[in-house]
Formats: structure tokens, sequence, C-alpha cells
């Protein structure tokens, strides 16, 4: 997991258009009391050539990897579930996160694993967001999972040349467990980039070899 700058790219501007309608649509729904929204569920569905844009905006931001893992991915992920939020007690939100739908900053690229394990699951360890909170204002949950796009990933996590991750905060223990960052296949990868990296590293020592006091000073 690496930062990603979400300045870099920026949304479809029909994104927009499409978020604004859904906040509106939805938020009749869930302005109805309980029985009457049972029998009008939100329809949560992009359209597919808004879709297929997003995905290829995401691709372009996340360079094409998996915003958890960073292998090849090509799914659009909702950092906070589009309902039913799963907590790390079981407890079920149900109304959480209607509001976020459409947001460009709830929408991430991964691969079909980190999709698959993550689900609805949005651990936290505040008070979940009322609804229509937005930006920064959701940072009061106290999310316990590591964001790429907010969070510096190097402050919760430490790779190893051995391929494992470790964690350096609960933060990050929490991340670790959801996504099985220490799965085999993983690890494995990890492993071969950082020898490849070490490789890379002596090579280039050996073609601009420099003083022990050199280096040092250029440090």
């Amino acid at each position: 997991m690496i930062f990603i700058d979400r300045q870099a790219v920026r949304p479809p501007l029909q994104l927009r258009e499409f978020h604004e309608r859904t906040l509106k649509e939805f938020g009749e729904i869930y302005k109805l009391g309980d029985v009457s929204r049972s029998q009008r569920r939100p329809d949560f569905q992009m359209p597919s050539s808004l879709t297929g844009e997003v995905r290829e905006r995401l691709g372009l931001l996340f360079h094409r990897n998996c915003a958890y893992c960073e292998r090849a991915a090509r799914n659009i992920d909702r950092f906070r579930p589009k309902w039913r939020a799963s907590r790390l007690d079981r407890r079920i939100d149900p109304e959480h996160y209607w509001w976020l739908y459409g947001d460009w900053r709830n929408l991430y690229l991964a691969c079909h694993d980190c999709t698959s394990r993550k689900a609805n699951a949005f651990p936290i360890d505040g008070p979940p967001a009322a609804p229509l909170t937005f930006g920064r204002d959701l940072d009061n949950e106290l999310p316990l999972l590591v964001d790429p796009c907010v969070d510096r990933p190097e402050e919760h996590l430490s790779f190893g040349l051995n391929g494992e991750v470790v964690p350096r905060t609960r933060k990050g223990e929490v991340t670790i467990q959801l996504f099985e960052l220490n799965n085999p296949y993983l690890v494995k990868a990890r492993a071969a980039s950082a020898a490849m990296a070490v490789l890379e590293c002596e090579r280039m020592w050996n073609l601009n070899p420099v003083s022990r006091d050199e280096l040092t000073f250029r440090l």
C-alpha cells in the first residue's frame, strides 16, 4: 500500500451530477419510516457508461493497481460501503453510508480478492458519522482501516525484506487482518520485489562506487 494523491486525477464531470441526483433520491427514501422504506429500497446502480469512465479515471489514479494490496485491479470499491456497514463487534449500521455512493472521494480501485474480503466491513473506533457527513469530518469516526488517499501507509505498516508486513499501529493491524496482507501469495511477491530492489541497488553501487565518507556526506 502506498500513498495516493487524490488531486492528481479529476473525477468525470458526469459523476457530480450523478452524486447530486442520488443524494436527493436516496435522501427521500431514508426520510421514510422503517416499514415504508422496506418497500422502497434504494436502487444502488451507476449507469454503465459512467461506471466505465469512473473505472478509467481510478485506473489512472491508482496506476491500475489495487489501493490495498497493489496487485492489478479493475473493481470499483467504496471505501465506506453503500449500506449495512459492519463493525468490529459485528454490529450492523444499516443506513451507512448511502450518501457516499457517488462521492468521488469514496471510490477506490481494488482487486477481486480485496473487494471480497472487505465486503461491507468498515471498522471504526468512534461514533458512526451522521448522514450527509462528508470529507475530513468523517475522520471523527476514527476509522480503523488505512486510507491510502488520506493516511501515510508507512506510518501504520512496515514491510520487511522477507515480504511480510507488520503493523505499527492498531489501524495497521486491523488493515492487515481484514485484507489478509500476509497471505502467502502477497508475501512471496513482495519478497521477490524486495530482492530485485536490493540487486538493483548493488548494481548501481558497482557502477558508481563512492567512499564511505562521501556516501555519508550525500545522505
